[in-house]
Parts: C-alpha cells; sequence; structure tokens
C-alpha cells in the first residue's frame, strides 16, 4: 500500500507510534552531537540549525495532536515528513562526516 491509499485512521494510527519516536530520538542528539557542534567554531550554524529543525518537527508534533480536521492534519503531516526527511540526508551526508572529521581529525 502506498502512503497515499493509507486510510485517515491509519495515517493518524501511524503518527501516533512516530511522534514519540522521533522525539526520544531528537533529544539526545540535542544534547550530545549538537551541543558539541555548538562548541566548535566552524561548526556552530549547523549546530543550531540542528536544534532549530528539531525544534520545528516538535512543533508540528504538537500541531498534530491538537488538529481535528483531516485535510489538514494530511497536509501537516506531508510537511513533517518532507521536514525530517530532509533533516536526516542533511545530517547524514553533510553533518556527520564533517564532525567525524573534525574529531578524528583533532585526535
Amino acid at each position: 500500500m502506498k502512503s497515499d491509499d493509507a486510510t485517515i485512521t491509519q495515517k493518524k494510527a501511524a503518527f501516533k507510534q512516530f511522534a514519540p519516536a522521533l522525539i526520544a530520538h531528537a533529544k539526545p542528539e540535542e544534547q550530545t552531537w549538537y551541543m558539541s557542534m555548538k562548541n566548535e567554531d566552524d561548526m556552530t550554524i549547523e549546530g543550531l540549525e540542528g536544534d532549530i529543525e528539531h525544534g520545528l518537527a516538535d512543533q508540528l508534533c504538537s500541531e498534530l495532536r491538537r488538529t481535528k480536521e483531516n485535510d489538514m492534519f494530511e497536509a501537516k503531516v506531508k510537511v513533517l515528513a518532507e521536514m525530517v526527511e530532509h533533516h536526516i540526508e542533511e545530517e547524514e551526508e553533510d553533518m556527520l562526516p564533517s564532525f567525524k572529521r573534525r574529531t578524528i581529525g583533532s585526535c
């Protein structure tokens, strides 16, 4: 089943499982990795950007929990999914390799 074929009930159930997992992943990352990045002069902006993206995801999750209208729920879920996908790609392709080079290179 493609995600477009899922019913609104299925989408809401999936969100209910996804949101706590997203937050559980984000908090330790903010408290360790991003904190460390913000202390590196040449990675400060990336660390701040990660914090901001996590904050926006938290905000959207909060809004989604209160959203009753189905079309609005689907629109917000789509934006959240696109945001998270972009964030993961950015972390894996840019931020993590740069951070590894800096920390491994300094040992």
